[in-house]
């Protein structure tokens, strides 16, 4: 009776130690849903959506001038908008990228761009209304499942 009882505590341990190890966020296997694509002048920015998870709920949008296939990232060197979603994003006038978001990462210290970038900060509310009445935004979300 004894060695059954240690048979499935030493068993449930090991299945806990596998769930939690293997079928965790999966961050390492981190798949970009889309890009898109900024030129603004000559110069080329490009937000990436990566969407991870059991169930596909975390999620990274990062803004680089780095023009990888690969998820990769530099805290340095990029933004990183970490489960900012939706978020929507313009250029407008004077070259200026104007960004929407719940909230503003730090400017990256290496981020080199030329482009003027303006971040701004809106409510949940605020920002599903201009999502939704703004035609010329480009909104990041994530992929509807229709």
């Amino acid at each position: 009776m004894k060695i059954k009882i240690s048979i499935v505590t030493l068993f449930s341990k090991i299945l806990i130690v596998f769930l939690f190890t293997s079928c965790g966020d999966f961050e390492g296997f981190g798949k970009f849903e889309q890009s898109y694509h900024v030129q603004i002048k000559d110069e080329k920015l490009i937000f990436k959506l990566e969407i991870w998870g059991i169930s596909g709920n975390h999620s990274r949008v990062i803004l680089t001038q780095k023009d990888e296939l690969t998820p990769s990232f530099n805290e340095e060197e990029d933004y990183i908008f970490n489960g900012m979603l939706p978020m929507a994003f313009e250029v407008g006038l004077a070259d200026t990228l104007h960004i929407y978001t719940f909230y503003a990462p730090q400017k990256p210290p290496r981020f080199k761009a030329e482009t003027n970038i303006k971040i701004h900060e809106l409510e949940g509310y605020a920002l599903k209304s201009l999502i939704k009445n703004q035609k010329s935004l480009t909104i990041i979300d994530y992929p509807s499942s229709e």
